[in-house]
């Protein structure tokens, strides 16, 4: 799992305009930072009963149908309403070309190992497996999501305003106060839905992460991820407790 990790961020610090072509440089140093997802991971092997307890559904989730859902969803949601009203003359919004198909995809597979590894593999523990977790013995998976959204979106503040994705006021409300809220409802949803399994929950987090980066879709049409998130709160009354639904 390090040597993935290292592989991943090599290629990651390549994409990201350290070098453009290659011969890939070969990068020592980011041996150490790739050793973080696979100290995460192998919590699921511990002999301490709560770290293996916590960490389990990483590496064993209860049903794997449901990270394929995770991995899925997000592409068929930005893909399917697109094509619809692409059929009309609304023009798709294409990610930056690359020199070729290959490298394309390729790019598109480094980024999502990296959100994988470096973001969501790093996080999910925490706010699912451990906050969503608790929170949810005494609230609504409603009430719980909205109460992990607010410390998720704080957690993500400091990176932003120092040059990260949500670099500007106006980014960091639009991505991190509007739409990181129907976001966690429906990472709860996925992760209730799985039987409580942190990779679904992590994939998901990947996914969202990256296939609007790399995907071709109507931007407009991203507007109806809270239709998406509305039906799940209506079809699994997530304002029900769960020991009540």
């Amino acid at each position: 799992m390090t040597l993935l990790g290292w592989i991943v961020l090599v290629f990651t610090s390549e994409w990201r305009g350290v070098r453009a072509h290659w011969p890939v440089q070969i990068k020592f140093w980011l041996i150490a930072p790739a050793m973080l997802p696979a100290w995460a991971i192998s919590g699921a092997f511990s002999k301490d009963r709560g770290i293996h307890s916590l960490l389990r559904s990483l590496v064993h989730p209860p049903d794997w149908r449901w990270p394929a859902v995770a991995l899925l969803s997000m592409p068929a949601f930005l893909l399917v309403p697109s094509v619809l009203v692409h059929m009309f003359g609304v023009p798709f919004q294409w990610p930056a070309p690359q020199n070729s198909a290959w490298m394309y995809i390729a790019s598109g597979i480094v980024r999502f190992g990296y959100s994988l590894l470096f973001a969501a593999v790093l996080e999910e523990p925490g706010w699912r497996g451990f906050l969503l977790e608790r929170l949810q013995q005494r609230f609504s998976p409603l009430a719980a999501s909205l109460l992990v959204w607010l410390p998720w979106a704080l957690w993500h503040a400091p990176l932003d305003f120092g040059g990260w994705v949500a670099n500007s006021l106006i980014l960091y409300l639009e991505i991190r106060v509007i739409f990181l809220i129907p976001l966690t409802i429906l990472t709860t949803w996925i992760y209730n839905r799985s039987g409580h399994a942190i990779l679904a929950a992590a994939i998901f987090h990947a996914s969202f992460n990256t296939f609007p980066l790399i995907l071709p879709f109507v931007q407009k049409t991203y507007v109806l991820i809270f239709v998406w998130a509305g039906y799940v709160v209506v079809k699994d009354k997530m304002w029900r407790r769960l020991d009540a639904a």
